[in-house]
């Protein structure tokens, strides 16, 4: 994989035609070439992403609390929203790779896609609990029976002393299998939908198309998908444990990194057609086969 950030007119984001080619071949996914792209983004923009990263800390704390007072959907609108506001990092590392230059308030511009964006956050966090709460109904009727044969102490459960019920070894095995059920799943489906905000951004296309061709793309590589999510994941671990602070730096690497492989995908892809037609109808796209 060549560097993807030299400026040249090859490397304008460019319409596709809907990633016939890499749909029909494939791809490799190499992580450390992904990262070393991200991390030259990061280093030549590295004052505006780390502003960008707390004023969008202070903007979704003020958010969070003001929604915080409507009930029931008020945790729902400010997941929502946090999800257009953390799309600027997508609208920002797009302008400079068209034009080697962006603004502060290029961060902003994912607002001009708002709607779509909000809707892919909606619909893509509704999909993504589906596989936790099926696996919550499983994990229940599971610990009723573990109960039942005096693996897991229920009494001491329902009387909230986790103290007794840890001193089983047993029990904390199952609990650690039941959180692990419930956490892979919902991080794989997550993870179906990372490019759709990209696409929605760099092509102006709906939520739904833009969120199914994302699924399928990752699907396409999921092994290797999961592998560079799951280095990224590790990596904003480790920007947690200096009081949070290496997260101005990890986030921002994270992105840049989601957008590398974007890019990758559009240059191995070619950009010799567009996405004027809906690819979800077309009988014809090769996208209907998986």
């Amino acid at each position: 994989m060549n560097s993807s950030f030299e400026q040249s007119e090859a490397n304008i984001l460019t319409t596709s035609n809907e990633f016939a080619k890499v749909r029909e071949t494939g791809y490799r996914i190499e992580i450390g070439t992904l990262l070393s792209e991200g991390w030259n983004l990061v280093q030549r923009n590295l004052g505006p992403l780390v502003g960008f990263g707390i004023v969008s800390f202070f903007i979704a704390i003020i958010v969070a609390t003001v929604l915080s007072f409507i009930p029931a959907v008020g945790g729902l609108a400010n997941n929502v929203f946090f999800s257009v506001l953390i799309a600027g990092f997508y609208t920002f590392f797009s302008k400079f790779h068209k034009e080697q230059f962006a603004t502060f308030s290029d961060f902003f511009e994912s607002f001009q896609d708002g709607v779509q964006i909000s809707l892919c956050g909606l619909i893509s966090s509704i999909l993504s609990s589906i596989p936790a709460i099926i696996m919550i109904i499983l994990v229940v009727i599971i610990g009723l029976a573990l109960g039942a044969g005096g693996i897991i102490d229920v009494d001491a459960l329902e009387r909230g002393d986790f103290e007794s019920l840890f001193d089983n070894v047993l029990a904390i095995f199952v609990i650690f299998i039941v959180m692990m059920l419930i956490t892979i799943p919902t991080l794989i489906v997550s993870m179906f939908y990372i490019l759709a905000p990209l696409i929605i951004i760099t092509h102006k296309i709906e939520f739904w198309p833009a969120m199914e061709m994302s699924r399928k793309l990752i699907m396409k590589n999921i092994w290797g998908n999961v592998g560079f999510f799951f280095v990224l994941g590790i990596i904003n671990f480790i920007g947690m444990i200096p009081l949070g602070l290496g997260l101005l730096i990890t986030i921002p690497l994270t992105y840049a990194s989601i957008f590398s492989l974007y890019v990758y995908l559009l240059e191995q892809n070619g950009d010799n057609t567009d996405f004027g037609a809906n690819f979800y109808g077309n009988e014809n796209a090769p996208l209907d086969s998986f």
